[in-house]
């Protein structure tokens, strides 16, 4: 769908429009829209984030972390005052161009300024009064909702079973791991990976997507993180497409040193009971990343997909960085 750049910029009053150049992105479709008023983020929301009490949520959270000077770029008001403008069935958002490159995973000094930021948004995410359900308190990464993934595939790809039984596997093992008792729950961001974070000046100069912050425990966003942000991988995630998001992670020292270094001075140190679930939700973090990731593959490539190189442990000390003196 090409964007309708005259209406778009007179409903938000943007002046002229320059162009839109078309951005990476796996449900929403995002565009960097120039005009005579400056640069832009022009974006077609995914209609399954479309509910109006999923937008109000959303917009709060950004101009709560935004009015605290944190990198974050809230909604522009269209002319009706509303986060987003709908036309013939598709809601657009617009937001000011944040600038900075993308993080590069594994990358210790862009991990050490995640760090620094992330530990600043935790800690002001816990006054954050709004709440908005966003398929409960794990979201994608709970574990039946990673079993109604898995039953999902099944049942739409025939010939698939052998390709998810190492998610299977890793999915009951880390239910069996999984720490009892509650944890203590601030606004998260919820999809923490190299395309959603900018980086300029060796500070974090954008966090952008929030269509699954939310109010969860702090492990949603270590485990992704650990996951997308810490650990190396074989080519770059930022701007790739689904196949290059769900790549296999390496497990490289140094960023995970640097993060834990930046985030757990400022933001707490882990509680055993964290410290303990960390793995676990590390674990069911790769099996969302894989199985929703499925989801957005043609089904006869399913099983290729889910078939590449899987999950490997890592090493214990890699862990140890982030429980290092919890309490």
């Amino acid at each position: 769908m090409k964007p309708p750049l005259q209406a778009v910029c007179a409903e938000f009053g943007l002046g002229a429009p320059g162009g839109a150049v078309r951005l990476a992105g796996t449900r929403n479709l995002n565009y960097r829209l120039r005009t005579e008023r400056g640069d832009w983020l022009l974006r077609r929301r995914y209609a399954g984030y479309n509910q109006p009490v999923r937008l109000a949520f959303d917009g709060a959270a950004a101009r709560f972390l935004a009015g605290a000077g944190l990198p974050v770029a809230p909604p522009l008001p269209a002319r009706s005052g509303a986060d987003a403008w709908s036309r013939s069935g598709a809601l657009w958002q617009v937001y000011r161009f944040l600038p900075g490159r993308h993080l590069v995973d594994g990358d210790p000094a862009d991990a050490a300024a995640l760090g620094r930021a992330l530990a600043g948004w935790h800690r002001l995410g816990r006054s954050f009064p709004k709440h908005f359900e966003k398929l409960g308190t794990w979201g994608e990464t709970d574990p039946l909702e990673l079993k109604a993934v898995l039953d999902r595939l099944q049942t739409e790809t025939p010939g698939i079973e052998k390709a998810l039984e190492p998610y299977r596997r890793l999915l009951a093992a880390a239910v069996r791991e999984m720490a009892a008792g509650g944890q203590t729950l601030t606004l998260v961001h919820g999809d923490l990976q190299p395309g959603n974070i900018l980086v300029s000046g060796g500070a974090v100069s954008g966090f952008l997507d929030l269509d699954w912050c939310g109010r969860r425990p702090r492990l949603y966003d270590l485990a992704f993180v650990f996951l997308f942000c810490c650990a190396g991988h074989d080519r770059p995630l930022a701007g790739g497409d689904i196949w290059m998001l769900t790549q296999p992670p390496r497990w490289r020292r140094p960023a995970f040193e640097s993060f834990a270094a930046a985030y757990f001075p400022a933001a707490g140190r882990l509680t055993a009971a964290e410290a303990a679930e960390l793995p676990a939700r590390v674990r069911l973090a790769w099996c969302h990343t894989r199985l929703h990731g499925a989801l957005k593959v043609a089904r006869g490539r399913r099983r290729d997909f889910l078939g590449r190189e899987g999950w490997s442990d890592p090493p214990g000390d890699i862990y140890n960085l982030f429980a290092r003196g919890s309490d």
